[in-house]
């Protein structure tokens, strides 16, 4: 499977800095936060971040421009998740949020979809539906998410015999 089209759920501190990287990686990114003033601060975020990656001379100002063309915002959950390949949860870690999002993703995001948690210490499977678990992992990255810092965890759900 080709990840092309990722969908990032919450825009804050690591949110915006994660639809960059995957922004700056190809993909077509859409950026939803359940607060609109989180959302709407998130391109003057994500353009700070360039101008950062710019003058330390990691990227260049055409990929910063193209990578910020990448990302697109989305009012609702719905519109972020609608196409996506990946999916990446970056809400508030409180357990009950990230239950809501889980099971918003799984009424309108397509079956095949992965779902990525960036959780700091939440096991996120109990809150993930029984439908999604095989496609759910927790990748969480490091702050900022530009170092490509990272560690993935998936569940092992198959049957084990004594």
């Amino acid at each position: 499977m080709s990840i092309e089209k990722v969908a990032v759920i919450g825009a804050g501190t690591m949110g915006h800095a994660l639809a960059l990287v995957h922004a700056l990686g190809g993909c077509r990114v859409m950026l939803h936060d359940a607060e609109a003033t989180v959302l709407a601060r998130a391109p003057a975020l994500i353009a700070t971040a360039c101008d950062t990656l710019c003058e330390a001379g990691t990227i260049s100002p055409h990929e910063a421009e193209a990578a910020r063309n990448r990302v697109h915002l989305a009012d609702k959950l719905e519109q972020a998740v609608a196409e996506a390949d990946l999916i990446v949860e970056a809400v508030v870690e409180k357990a009950e949020v990230k239950r809501a999002v889980f099971e918003e993703v799984d009424r309108f995001a397509p079956a095949s979809t992965i779902i990525a948690s960036n959780t700091s210490y939440l096991d996120i499977f109990p809150l993930i539906p029984a439908s999604r678990q095989e496609n759910a992992a927790i990748a969480h990255w490091y702050s900022p998410p530009i170092l490509s810092i990272w560690w993935i965890s998936h569940r092992d759900l198959r049957p084990h015999h004594r």
